[in-house]
């Protein structure tokens, strides 16, 4: 799309020469090409001749300024464009919501705006629909029709590129070029989807055949708009967008957009539209901080969901002149940002963009739809102001200065433009940004990365998309697939991820593997540019030249950009075998790509593994077994015994050559892919959890690091099951992602035989069948939970404002409830063991008061009863208690913050006993995350990453600090029981998993680093179970292929 409105001069040379003499009597005017015409008749052929040299710039007084946006405060005017100007002019009204220019857009019935659609062939294209030309090479000679937007203030031409080919490229005529060219450029490098556009100078022969041939093919009634609007030193050549303004959709066509699974790559579209708005101070679009109606019309939402930034431009506020303004601007943003940051509804932040919408379209959301939407908005705005916060504003508007030298300048039209990017304005926005980011990536909620180059990291994100390829898919629902998964992968885990791959055969339309020449290949790029990652975009049958027919993968980098092809070397079909490898150096690494049969070939694999990548990747498209459509039961163990079989092979070549195998398969589906898709590391091999499982996304080294604590057995006899140490790792996300809406801290419960029970504390309660891979029952408390602790394998216990319950763990239903009679809210509870394994011990602190629940469970049916209820025996004033913790049958802890703590006695009598207030010394956080009674100490797992050692003392103690992670530490788990000192410890900033033997004070290893934070850890005697906010992780231990306990990491003290 593309187009105007943005103000400024209208155009013709006596408002583009500064201090130009014409008589005004005349009725002949000289154009900047210098040629002639009488103004209000037709023109014949005019004579074109070469343009004179520009004059020099003019002494006399600057161009007149272009209209000021409307106030972000009573009294702050925003600097006009010209920054000479002495006084700033009143500002105008609020545009109406009709006056934005339709950029490119078309209609409710997919045709162009009634102005334009006129001049549209019928034989143009049998769907009445424009499409897009290119805009890289347009022949202007072969343009036969045009079209006059009927909306906005400058020229906006719709330009059919060539005789009934219904291809359509966008020229604007405007005053802002600049400035519009430097908002674009901006958009696009933080990841704002924005039209294609470039500009055509006075001194190019371009210019002059634009100018020739679209008075040619203009209809007489608008000749003289068009002669008047193109009659500047610049243009804008842009590319035309199919799609429907926002302002302009019915009710129906918001409920069809906002409304399903692309409802996502809308709002986050619209959010990152947000982003560049606020860092460029454009004002008109969305009302959220600046006081006007906005103008939804330069919003233009396509087909496939995507949000087009259209007719934008910089506002500069300059500080030395309206440093009022500048100020007030930079309040308001800052307030909207800490607004969004710190709350924990993101309804109550964004929710002025659904008004709007709702305001234009008759279309509103509610309820979790409103809250989904709200949260795709927030974390499209924030990342990309994390971006926005690292951009080089100075080289952008550097570049502008190289396009056209002031020598060069028509009457000093581009410097002016220039002068009005004001970069003292940009930076002091761009500072608060950065510090408002800062803020935003230390809050674990929000689910933000911190942006590092990936020539620095340690670990790259990969992501599988096992999309499914049905009869009736087509090559449309793929892309709307990769960009919803990709998507909704980075509202989950701040970050799309570094390189994501699709399978082979994914692309359904054979063609040329170019971008150019193959319209599927270049949404999927232009969709890894928005994404800002890496694609392998799976595989496409290529009609060669020669007239064979090869299976070819083709990958693009992440700025969209083609960076190699590769022919399948080794097919079962009847189509032709290419010859070259395929090793591509990117910045994130070296990888080399191999289609499916090619890996299995010992001499291909190997000649891949000579050239030293460190991902290889390997898309498939894997057939089910004939006999699973007969016996469909036999489908979940033919599917893990296929894993089994892939990872055995790899497992042993992936730890000798330090490098990654990725492997993608098609989603299952009776005759299609088997969803056999894994990520097989040096140390750790990750499956899919089911065969129609969508994504799988995992961290993968870029060096390798082998652990060898504890030493391996023996080699097994096979060579390819002498594999080592290894983790393998499950991912559980059927009915975990509809329970946790948010990032709420979960409570896990490992059931050894059964699987586990996961428990948010919005009051959802869910148990996890390891027979069956998912959530088999759920369970709705009517209040948050408070807590949660397993009694047996067959007793849960939950506590709940009010009330504690035993719920049964097969089916979570009630066998006993007690009603709790507290006098205010519960600030703070935990569980205890009593001293006899019969019973369980759950104390309650409300107010000054300290209660204590016992349940017998030596009966038939469980007992519930309140046995100690007591004041607090310690006077802290107005000092409020952060959190509580068991430390044994009868010792209870209890911490204030600011390093005091006290230790409460429980016995069964009506009073407590209790030590004195104790101060702990030596602590350098006063977040604890947890207390571990191990022995005669305490081991307290501070928030700064940091384990100390506590011996607590009648008055005072000292914290020895025995360990330091350099992460901040989110939660701590026994790994085996309470009876062995090691732990397992999860860390947010880097989401690693790892083990700790706190005896020691040694980390004996890093067990799994996610993609995506953990919130809460659990172990068994097997597995170790971590929960993410759409995920549940399920590690299990491996030596040589022979499943172990987590006991054997503990060594004898002589080996430590």
């Amino acid at each position: 799309g593309g187009g105007g409105g943005g103000g400024g001069a209208t155009g013709g040379l006596q408002q583009l020469l500064q201090g130009a003499k014409l008589k005004k009597t005349s009725t002949r005017v000289r154009r900047i090409d210098g040629s002639t015409f009488i103004e209000g008749t037709p023109e014949g052929d005019a004579t074109h001749t070469p343009p004179p040299p520009p004059p020099p710039p003019a002494p006399g007084p600057p161009p007149p300024a272009p209209p000021a946006p409307p106030n972000v405060a009573a009294s702050a005017r925003p600097l006009p464009r010209s920054t000479e100007t002495k006084a700033p002019p009143p500002p105008p009204p609020p545009p109406p919501a009709s006056s934005g220019v339709i950029l490119g857009g078309v209609s409710s019935s997919g045709q162009l705006p009634a102005s334009a659609s006129s001049q549209q062939s019928a034989d143009a294209d049998s769907s009445g629909k424009w499409k897009a030309a290119s805009i890289s090479t347009v022949k202007w000679a072969t343009c036969s029709s045009l079209s006059v937007s009927s909306e906005g203030g400058s020229g906006v031409f719709f330009v059919e590129a060539e005789k009934l080919s219904g291809k359509v490229v966008v020229v604007k005529g405007s005053g802002t070029v600049v400035q519009e060219l430097f908002a674009s450029n901006v958009g696009k490098l933080i990841g704002v989807t924005t039209p294609d556009m470039r500009m055509t100078a006075y001194t190019e022969s371009e210019w002059r055949n634009l100018k020739k041939h679209l008075q040619r093919v203009a209809k007489p009634k608008d000749l003289s708009k068009v002669q008047k609007e193109l009659d500047r030193p610049y243009l804008l050549i842009m590319e035309y967008l199919e799609g429907e303004p926002l302002g302009m959709m019915s009710q129906q066509q918001a409920e069809q957009t906002f409304h399903g699974s692309k409802s996502c790559i809308s709002f986050y579209g619209i959010g990152r539209i947000l982003a560049l708005d606020i860092l460029l101070n454009n004002w008109d679009r969305l009302p959220v901080v600046w006081e006007n109606e906005g103008n939804p019309n330069n919003i233009m939402l396509s087909t496939s969901g995507d949000a087009w930034a259209i007719d934008q431009a910089v506002t500069s506020i300059n500080p030395t002149v309206f440093a009022s303004g500048m100020k007030k601007y930079i309040s308001k943003v800052q307030q909207f940002l800490q607004s969004v940051i710190s709350s924990g509804n993101s309804v109550e932040s964004m929710g002025i963009v659904l008004e709007h919408i709702a305001m234009y379209t008759g279309y509103s959301l509610k309820g979790t739809e409103a809250c989904e939407a709200c949260d795709c908005l927030r974390h499209g705005l924030l990342t990309t102001l994390q971006r926005a916060a690292k951009l080089d504003i100075i080289a952008e508007k550097k570049k502008l200065e190289e396009m056209v030298p002031a020598s060069s300048d028509w009457g000093n039209v581009w410097q002016s433009g220039l002068k009005a990017i004001n970069i003292d304005f940009l930076q002091s926005v761009q500072g608060l940004i950065k510090e408002m980011m800062d803020m935003a990536e230390r809050q674990p909620s929000l689910h933000l990365q911190r942006l590092t180059p990936v020539e620095d990291l340690t670990h790259i994100k990969v992501v599988l998309l096992q999309v499914a390829l049905g009869s009736q898919t087509d090559d449309d629902d793929l892309v709307s697939q990769v960009d919803c998964c990709l998507t909704k992968e980075t509202l989950a885990t701040g970050c799309a991820g570094h390189l994501f791959l699709l399978p082979e055969g994914c692309i359904r339309q054979p063609g040329v593997p170019s971008l150019e020449k193959h319209p599927v290949l270049s949404r999927l790029a232009f969709v890894a540019a928005k994404h800002n990652i890496v694609g392998v975009l799976g595989s496409l049958y290529e009609a060669a030249p020669d007239g064979k027919v090869y299976n070819t993968c083709v990958v693009v980098n992440s700025d969209g950009k083609q960076v190699a092809s590769y022919r399948k070397r080794k097919v079962l079909r009847n189509i032709d075998c290419g010859t070259e490898e395929c090793v591509i150096d990117l910045p994130l690494g070296r990888i080399v790509v191999l289609i499916c049969h090619d890996i299995e070939h010992q001499d291909i694999l190997q000649q891949a593994l000579d050239r030293k990548p460190f991902l290889i990747v390997n898309p498939v498209c894997i057939p089910p077994p004939d006999h699973l459509s007969k016996f469909p039961a036999m489908l979940t163990g033919a599917w893990k015994t296929s894993l089994t079989t892939v990872s055995r092979r790899w497992e042993r070549l992936a730890r000798e050559n330090g490098v990654s195998f990725l492997r993608c398969d098609v989603a299952f589906q009776k005759g299609s892919g088997f969803g056999t898709s894994l990520i097989v590391t040096p140390e750790v091999t990750h499956h899919v959890s089911s065969p129609v499982q969508s994504v799988l996304s995992a961290l993968v080294p870029k060096e390798h690091e082998s652990f060898t604590w504890p030493p391996p057995h023996r080699d097994r006899t096979e060579w390819m099951d002498s594999t080592g140490n290894r983790f393998q790792v499950q991912y559980v996300e059927d009915g975990i992602a509809a329970i946790a809406r948010s990032s709420e801290c979960c409570f896990v419960c490992p059931l050894n035989k059964q699987g586990l029970v996961l428990g948010w504390r919005s009051g959802v309660i869910g148990h996890w069948s390891s027979d069956e891979d998912k959530c088999s029952h759920r369970h709705d408390l009517d209040k948050p939970l408070l807590d949660m602790c397993l009694v047996n394998e067959d007793l849960l216990s939950v506590v709940v404002e009010g009330s504690w319950s035993l719920l049964s763990t097969k089916d979570l239903s009630v066998v006993e409830q007690l009603e709790l009679n507290t006098p205010g809210h519960i600030i703070s509870c935990c569980h205890s063991r009593s001293e006899t394994v019969d019973s369980v011990r759950m104390v309650v602190i409300c107010g000054d008061q300290v209660c204590v629940h016992e349940a017998s469970i030596a009966q038939r049916r469980p007992c519930l009863a309140t046995s100690v209820c007591s004041v607090l025996p310690v006077a802290m004033g107005a000092r409020q208690i952060e959190k509580c913790f068991a430390l044994s049958s009868s010792e209870l802890l209890i911490w204030w913050g600011e390093s005091k703590c006290s230790v409460l006695r429980l016995f069964n009598t009506d009073k407590l006993d209790s030590a004195a207030l104790i101060n702990v010394d030596g602590l350098d956080s006063s977040t604890v995350i947890d207390v571990l009674n191990w022995k005669d100490s305490q081991i307290c797992f501070a928030a700064d990453g940091n384990a100390y050692s506590i011996e607590l003392g009648t008055t005072a103690c000292t914290a020895t600090k025995i360990w330091c992670s350099g992460q901040s530490i989110s939660c701590v788990a026994w790994a085996v029981d309470e009876t062995t000192p090691l732990v397992v410890i999860a860390c947010v900033d880097d989401g690693t998993v790892s083990l700790l033997n706190i005896e020691t004070g040694m980390s004996v290893c890093e067990v799994i680093r996610l993609p995506q934070a953990p919130v809460q850890v659990a172990c068994s005697s097997s597995h170790i179970f971590s929960v993410t906010y759409s995920k549940v992780c399920v590690v299990s231990f491996w030596v040589n292929r022979e499943k172990q306990d987590l006991s054997r990491f503990l060594l004898p003290k002589s080996l430590g």
